[in-house]
C-alpha cells in the first residue's frame, strides 16, 4: 500500500512541477513599464536610475535561456561576467529565467549567502540580523526559500516579486541590500529579472 500511495504522490509532484514550468512557459507577460532601464545586453546596470541620489542601482538580466545562465558580481557590475571570472569564481549570483543561484553552498566555493525581511524596500534596509543566513542547498536554492523570491500570478499569468528585501553577502565579504522589483523588461517581454541593490556598510 505505501509504494502505491508513494508513487501516486510522486506522480503528481512531477505534474505540479510541469505543469508550473508550463505556466511560466506560456505566461502571458506584463504590460509596457517606461520607469525600468532599456538594456539592449546579457545585464546592464545603471546607477541612481531614478535620479533620487540614494546610491540605489538598477540591474536588468536577460536570462532567458535556462541552460545558460548569466553570472552578476556587485564587485564588477556593468556587464556579465566572462568566462574566465566565471571559472575563477569571481560571481555573486547567476541568472537562468526565474532560477538565481548564489556562489556558495552547492552552487559555488565563494561563501555568498542570503537573508531576508519581508514587507520592507530597499529604502527601509538597515543592519541584517546575525542568524538567518542561508545558501544553496540540496533542498532547495537560496532564493527559493521561504516560498521563493516570487509567486505567479494564475489569473494574470505574470511573475510577481514578492515584498521582501534580501541582504547578500558577497565573494569578497561585502554586504548589500536587494530587492527584486520584475521578472519582466521596459517592454513586458518575461525572463528578465530585474533588480534594485544598494551597498551597506560592513559589520
Amino acid at each position: 500500500m505505501n509504494s502505491v500511495f508513494n508513487g501516486r504522490r510522486r506522480e503528481a509532484t512531477h505534474l505540479a512541477r510541469f505543469v508550473g514550468a508550463l505556466l511560466l512557459t506560456v505566461a502571458c507577460g506584463a504590460d509596457e513599464d517606461s520607469s525600468l532601464p532599456v538594456c539592449d545586453q546579457a545585464l546592464c546596470s545603471v546607477d541612481d536610475h531614478e535620479g533620487s541620489g540614494d546610491g540605489v542601482h538598477t540591474t536588468v538580466v536577460r536570462a532567458t535561456d535556462e541552460d545558460t545562465p548569466v553570472y552578476f558580481s556587485f564587485a564588477d557590475p556593468n556587464a556579465a561576467l566572462s568566462a574566465q571570472a566565471i571559472d575563477a569564481g569571481n560571481w555573486d549570483l547567476s541568472f537562468a529565467q526565474t532560477e538565481i543561484r548564489v556562489n556558495g553552498g552547492i552552487s559555488g566555493d565563494g561563501g555568498v549567502e542570503i537573508t531576508w525581511v519581508d514587507e520592507i524596500s530597499i529604502g527601509d534596509a538597515e543592519t541584517p540580523a546575525d542568524d538567518g543566513w542561508v545558501s544553496d542547498s540540496d533542498e532547495d536554492l537560496a532564493f527559493a526559500q521561504g516560498k521563493g523570491w516570487y509567486r505567479y500570478d494564475l489569473l494574470n499569468h505574470v511573475v510577481e516579486p514578492r515584498d521582501r528585501l534580501y541582504y547578500v553577502r558577497a565573494t569578497d565579504g561585502s554586504l548589500y541590500a536587494l530587492e527584486m522589483i520584475s521578472y519582466y523588461d521596459y517592454s513586458g517581454e518575461s525572463r528578465y529579472p530585474t533588480f534594485e541593490w544598494i551597498a551597506l556598510p560592513t559589520p
